[in-house]
């Protein structure tokens, strides 16, 4: 008996010196490197661990595990997270599916100097070619944006301002290239005040060289759409507003940025539909701009309805073209082309319904008209394309 008691003891004292150990695995998981969507992790053990639990945050992420086995001996471990992952949560298990070590790894913050291969290869062009004007087809650029580093780049070329940097170019699709290009500035005094035309399909971006501010540092997002989008209101309600303020018969034509923003001075020339222009005819056309956010009046300090018509002017029904010009210094979420002006704040406060909508044409919102700085001395005309 003595000796049944003695070896079951010695049992229990094996089996937990052996459960003492598989706890005492000591798991060390560290991040290696983190380009695009392939993690390399650094992976150590002072013992054996059955299999690595790998999850990555981002949209449709699942669970990758990763058998011990398959673990090279130099520790690092590679595999893929889904796009728009910035974190990854590691965590190593027994052979029981008991977890020895979670770790959090999150991906680094991308320290290169990245720009668009467009925008590079334009300016390259220009400086090559002794051209006075960097022309950029923004259907190459990546979301049709002038990034932060986009414009420090190409300002700092053109003020010829020196610089040796690590620098990677970005494809129409986003990717990133993997090894720098020619990092350094170009330095030349000889390009000093170079205009910019950014071309969208058949509308242009003119920057003047003499509006050229060389400390803007702001990204700027060139895509344009009808220019009816509001929170809280249907494409009906801003348009019943725009069509009251008018007071047109006939359907006003709407555009805009769709990321209104205080941007570089610059000319905009913009195509309207000629099927628009032949009902709506070229002649005595208002632009204005308008905005359902509420603004504090300068004159009063108190927030009420207020706006301003931009300009108004004859067009050339002669050539009839279809292109239409001004300049500003701003992106305004809507612009209105109408056969006339908006009315005052009296006359919109009516709250009438629109036949063709049913929708209540102020929509019980602030209306405020922000001045434009239009081309040719203030006059707002159809033109020919720079």
């Amino acid at each position: 008996m003595k000796k049944i008691l003695a070896f079951v003891l010695a049992l229990v004292m094996v089996l937990g010196m052996a459960t003492v150990a598989a706890a005492a695995v000591d798991v060390k998981i560290t991040l290696d490197s983190w380009k695009g969507n392939d993690v390399v992790l650094n992976v150590t053990a002072d013992g054996d661990f059955d299999k690595l639990e790998v999850i990555s945050n981002g949209p449709g992420a699942g669970v990758t595990a990763i058998d011990y086995k398959d673990i090279p001996v130099t520790g690092k471990v590679a595999f893929a997270v889904v796009d728009g992952a910035t974190k990854v949560f590691v965590t190593a298990k027994d052979a029981d599916g008991n977890p020895i070590a979670t770790v959090t790894v999150e991906k680094p913050a991308d320290s290169r100097v990245i720009i668009n291969g467009e925008v590079f290869d334009a300016m390259r062009a220009a400086i090559d070619g002794n051209k006075d004007t960097v022309t950029i087809d923004l259907g190459n650029v990546y979301k049709h944006t002038i990034t932060s580093a986009d414009w420090e780049w190409m300002l700092n070329n053109i003020n010829s301002m020196y610089k040796d940097v690590d620098m990677y170019l970005r494809d129409k699709n986003g990717n990133v290239s993997d090894e720098p290009v020619d990092g350094e500035w170009w330095y030349s005094f000889a390009y000093l005040n170079m205009n910019f035309k950014l071309v969208d399909g058949t509308t242009i971006f003119y920057i003047d060289a003499a509006d050229i501010d060389y400390t803007w540092t702001k990204a700027v997002c060139f895509d344009i759409d009808d220019g009816l989008t509001y929170k809280g209101y249907t494409k009906a309600d801003i348009f019943a507003a725009i069509r009251k303020l008018s007071g047109d018969t006939k359907n006003p034509y709407t555009f805009g940025f769709s990321t209104p923003s205080v941007v570089p001075t610059m000319t905009v020339s913009y195509v309207i539909p000629q099927q628009w222009l032949n009902v709506y005819g070229h002649k005595n056309l208002a632009l204005w701009a308008y905005s359902n956010v509420e603004t504090k009046c300068e004159a009063c300090g108190a927030k009420h309805e207020e706006f301003k018509v931009l300009e108004t002017t004859t067009l050339d029904a002669i050539t009839q073209t279809q292109r239409i010009e001004f300049t500003t210094s701003e992106f305004y979420r809507t612009l209105v082309l109408s056969k006339t002006a908006a009315q005052t704040a009296d006359n919109t406060n009516k709250g009438d319904k629109n036949p063709n909508t049913g929708a209540n044409d102020i929509v019980n919102v602030a209306i405020v008209f922000s001045v434009i700085s239009l081309a040719a001395a203030g006059a707002f005309v159809f033109s020919k394309q720079h």
